[in-house]
């Protein structure tokens, strides 16, 4: 359960090996994945063939209409193309104009359906070459319009002045490009504060409602966006006006990036065509963007437009920045600044300290902030660059680049170690024979991210000045994520030097005490600035302000200081402008290193062993413990994953009994060498099996390039969750993995309490023990709490009073201690004097609570429904009183919630069928699934996409009581993850009962207890 615990000028460079500014993660992180190894495959094996499962072609398509829309489209067309070229195709939609274009230069897309504009940017810039023209309405050519609501009082293009302007994006010809030039010629520039605002709305869609709805006073779409929301809103041409049309506009089409081989071309050109001219293939270009076919053209069709923008002054290079940026509603709920942090260390606790951190800056400032953690350093950069985030944490270079390259000012410089500045190293591991930064030829280097200062740039410097070319001499390199990952995969052998800041070992050092040892540091750099806090170029003066004094205030504070030495170990902030890196620029610049020249893409991915598995028709069988109502939406989800997936795998259901039984089925078929392929299990029972060699860790499948988690699908589940299902004792290996959770509550009586004076539920012991003895009335047959014998109650009872039930390595009980008697002494005190009671029968605790026998209850948020159910009033259907959860009274400072709930574990079988086993899992910890499945067995969601979906927060709008108990994941904790703690829990449940019914002090029965667990856990 949960975890206790990189001659003359290069010379100069080879100084500068920085730890990336920012970035020093906490210094227990948790447990970082094994990296995926990205550059040059071995000189001997060929790259996949393009085209292949291995190497797909991807077409992305841009974001004009409804997102939705345009990505079922995007499948359904690359579907067609693939059956009809041979080739494999993929589609997505991307978030901007903008982003199309970057993918396409950077080689990550190999084709568009790029806007005019777009199209031209693309083709100067990357020399992407166009290959189809769309028609529509029997043109391949199309007009924009400005429109405005009709209340608004605008009636002509100049009425626009003093008014709240729409736009779509940056790169859009109709939505930005030609209307602004339409403003610029009827007196109205946009640029020089003609307007009273300037809203980026996204598509043109947005832009239609936008007007609408009032929300800006004008808009510039395509002729006419105003059919395509009609259905939805009938009086949208009421409403929504034209003020002005353009003139002719070519079409958008389908375009190719420039390297893009010419037979594919043409195979895929011919099948577009063909495609277009089939029913299927028509509608679903309509569906997105309303083509209803395609004739070829190259990129001589678009001179004429170019003449026209030239003649208008219209420079597209000077365009290509983005211009809009929300203003006077800046920092609102419906425009909330964005803080976007870089993913330096641990994501889960960088996404943790962005949360705390924006919290407390809203606070501080009356302004709604928002915080993220991007997958790169790169993706930061352009987010900030797109407006789409204002602030950032920028490491040294890639500050110097997101400055060149869009402005970005530096405000605040963090201080760690008391410097505002820092050092970096290479490393490599012992036994290597690596000594020197020569002896890195012919290895496997780590690197962090290609935006990195002291994990790319410099260090990839420092080795040529040894004579080592990293693009040519290094058998390979790998993009391990982290300063974190790198240390960890030199540490493991999986690369054999590494770049990282000084001293990123220490992060790692309490769950790996001997990387001090077993990693050495190589060479290290002279001092680098540090990173700091960053706003987007035309970022308000007073807006920037108000935030830099709160952020300087809020680190002064021990809970603002703790949330970024959470992420990256600032300890304080100090204001610097851009001034304070000029010397670093000088360095640079003396050693001739061009920072735009750094600035491209890192190596791409090479396959990793998981990747290279086919689990295609697979039949794994599974063992699971569910009954009635959740084994028949269990059945019916595996039944949706049969029919749907994409290998053909199929899951095989059989139930397998309770836990208990479960366990030992498992054991037996373990020892007969017949196991199921997974199975349900809490985290101690993987472990069991764990200790048989049966169990297939699971962190290389989470990794995996091809078939695991993406940084942003880890991110989005809860670090609580996942966390206790990594084991200390088995390498801190992900044993199993987490559908669902639930949690150990108080459930008590709210009309109960009031009548009896009390406004609010027991915080301390002492006010649970007020109450129990307020509510026991002999003669009424009414007590205080009725006990069900749990030990997850128990532990519940003791880290309320700060205790443990084993030492941080896993090696000892210890709940004899005095807080464990404490708890059981309070327990026996209640019973004596006939102010709680054991329940007789199973559920005897809901009945008796529901009956309003007994005041206070212990149990599982799983019984939510029970007893909901119990509570009702069968003539009414409404509950017969108020109730609800609070979490257990407590000393300690906050409240601590036991979190508990079975797993998923994968036995050891074949390679195929432990991946089938592993891709139904995903499959069922994917948002809708595990939406449907937490609504159904009534479990917490495991994704915060999940629990911040529609369909959930209208379950919790139904069951209050769960809506309470999910706001208290904040102080969750979970039980051991020992294989002995299946039968600790009978030792603990024999001791409680004990101490109750008199047979044994409750020292006597904890120290039992605890004499047995520890025999348990030496064996």
């Amino acid at each position: 359960m949960k975890r206790q615990k990189v001659l003359a000028a290069l010379m100069v460079l080879a100084l500068l090996v920085p730890i990336l500014a920012g970035c020093a993660p906490k210094a227990t992180p948790a447990p970082t994945p094994k990296p995926k190894p990205t550059a040059p495959p071995p000189p001997t094996k060929a790259p996949p063939a393009l085209g292949t499962a291995e190497n797909p072609i991807i077409l992305s398509m841009v974001p004009s209409g409804d997102t939705a829309e345009i990505l079922q489209s995007a499948e359904e067309i690359t579907k067609l193309l693939s059956e009809k070229t041979g080739l494999v195709i993929e589609g997505n939609v991307a978030t901007s104009y903008a982003a199309v274009i970057e993918a396409m230069g950077t080689g990550k897309a190999h084709m568009g359906t790029l806007a005019t504009f777009a199209y031209l940017l693309a083709h100067e810039k990357y020399g992407v070459e166009c290959a189809l023209v769309s028609v529509r309405y029997g043109s391949p050519y199309y007009k924009g319009q400005i429109i405005a609501n009709v209340d608004s009082g605008i009636k002509t293009v100049a009425d626009i002045a003093g008014k709240t302007m729409c736009w779509v994006d940056a790169a859009s010809t109709s939505g930005y490009i030609v209307p602004r030039v339409m403003l610029k010629e009827a007196g109205v520039d946009p640029d020089t504060g003609a307007l009273k605002e300037q809203v980026e709305a996204g598509s043109h869609n947005n832009v239609v409602l936008a007007v609408y709805r009032g929300e800006c006073d004008a808009g510039a779409t395509y002729v006419d966006a105003r059919g395509n929301v009609a259905d939805e809103y009938p009086d949208v041409n009421d409403k929504v006006i034209v003020i002005a049309e353009s003139a002719e506009i070519p079409n958008d089409g389908l375009q190719f990036i420039k390297e893009f081989p010419a037979d594919m071309k043409t195979k895929i050109v011919q099948a577009f065509v063909d495609v277009m001219a089939t029913e299927e293939g028509a509608a679903a270009m309509k569906l997105s963007y309303q083509w209803s076919e395609v004739i070829e053209k190259d990129d001589t069709f678009y001179d004429g437009f170019r003449a026209t923008l030239n003649a208008a002054g219209v420079d597209i290079a000077e365009l290509e920045k983005p211009q809009v940026i929300p203003v006077t509603e800046l920092g609102t709920a419906e425009k909330p600044i964005v803080l976007s942090m870089v993913p330096s260390g641990d994501t889960a606790e960088i996404l943790q300290s962005a949360e705390e951190i924006t919290k407390l800056l809203s606070e501080k400032t009356g302004l709604v902030i928002e915080g993220n953690v991007a997958t790169s350093y790169a993706a930061v950069i352009e987010a900030m660059g797109t407006k789409k985030a204002h602030m950032g944490t920028l490491a040294t270079f890639a500050y110097l680049l997101a400055h060149e390259k869009y402005g970005v000012e530096c405000a605040l410089v963090s201080v760690r170690y008391g410097s505002p500045y820092y050092k970096g190293e290479i490393i490599a591991g012992v036994d290597t024979g690596i000594t020197k930064l020569a002896d890195i030829a012919g290895k496997t280097m780590c690197w962090v991210d290609a935006a990195s200062t002291s994990g790319y740039i410099v260090p990839r410097v420092m080795l040529k000045a040894a004579g080592v070319d990293p693009d040519t001499d290094l058998a390979q390199q790998v993009e391990a994520g982290s300063h974190n990952n790198v240390v960890l995969s030199v540490y493991r052998g999986d690369c054999d030097a590494g770049a990282v800041y000084v001293d990123a070992r220490g992060n790692v050092a309490d769950e790996y005490p001997d990387v001090n040892d077993k990693v050495i540091v190589i060479a290290e750099s002279a001092e680098i600035p540090n990173d700091g806090l960053q706003f987007i170029e035309d970022f308000p003066a007073d807006l920037k302000t108000r935030i830099v004094e709160a952020f300087k205030e809020i680190m002064a504070t021990e809970e603002g200081a703790a949330a970024m030495k959470l992420s990256y170990q600032w300890a304080e902030v100090i204001e610097k402008d851009d001034t304070f890196y000029d010397g670093f620029r000088a360095t640079l610049s003396a050693a001739g290193v061009d920072i735009a020249e750094l600035s491209g893409p890192p190596p791409a991915p090479a396959e990793d062993a998981i990747s290279k598995l086919d689990p295609s028709g697979q039949e794994v069988l599974y063992w699971h413990v569910s009954t009635k109502i959740h084994e028949e939406v269990l059945l019916e989800l595996i039944d949706e994953f049969n029919s749907t997936n994409e290998w053909g795998i199929t899951v095989l259901p059989e139930y397998g009994g309770y836990y208990g039984d479960l366990m030992q089925k498992n054991l037996a078929s373990i020892a007969a060498g017949t196991p199921p392929d997974f199975s349900i299990a809490y985290a101690n029972q993987a472990a069991a099996y764990a200790e048989a060699d049966a169990v297939e860790a699971l962190d290389d499948y989470v990794n995996s390039a091809k078939y695991g988690l993406s940084v942003e699908d880890l991110a989005d589940i809860y670090p609580a969750f996942l966390e206790t299902d990594r084991n200390p004792g088995f390498g801190n290996k992900l044993l199993s993995f987490p559908p669902s959770r639930s949690m150990e509550l108080m459930f008590y009586n709210i009309d109960w309490l009031n009548e009896l004076g009390y406004d609010k539920p027991p915080e301390t012991w002492d006010e649970f023990k007020d109450m129990c003895m307020a509510a026991t009335d002999t003669e009424a047959g009414t007590s205080g709490y009725a006990l069900s014998v749990s030990a997850s109650t128990f532990a519940g009872w003791l880290w309320s009073r700060g205790g443990e039930l084993l030492t941080p390595d896993g090696k000892t009980a210890i709940f004899n201690s005095a807080e464990g008697v404490e708890a059981l002494t309070f327990l026996k005190e209640l019973f004596d004097g006939g102010y709680a009671y054991q329940i007789a029968e199973r559920y005897g605790d809901q009945t008796d609570f529901a009956n309003e026998v007994a005041l206070f209850a212990f149990g599982s948020t799983a019984g939510l429904p029970y007893y909901a159910q119990a509570v009702e009033d069968e003539e009414t259907g409404e509950p017969k009183f108020k109730w609800s959860v609070a979490p257990m009274p407590h000393s300690t400072v906050d409240p601590v919630v036991d979190i508990y709930g079975p797993s998923i574990c994968v036995f050891k079988t074949t390679p195929e069928k432990q991946l089938a086993s592993w891709l139904f899992i995903r499959w069922f910890t994917e948002k809708d699934p595990n939406v449907r499945w937490a609504q159904e067995a009534n479990y917490f969601p495991i994704r915060r996409s999940a629990a911040e979906s529609a369909e959930m927060q209208a379950y919790m709008e139904k069951w209050p009581q769960y809506k309470t108990a999910f706001g208290f994941l904040e102080w969750g904790k979970g039980e051991p993850v020992v294989p002995a703690y299946q039968d600790m829990r009978g030792l603990i449940g024999d001791a409680i009962t004990a101490v109750v019914t008199g047979m044994a002090t409750p020292q006597e029965a904890l120290d039992f207890a605890v004499e047995e667990a520890n025999a348990l856990l030496a064996e």
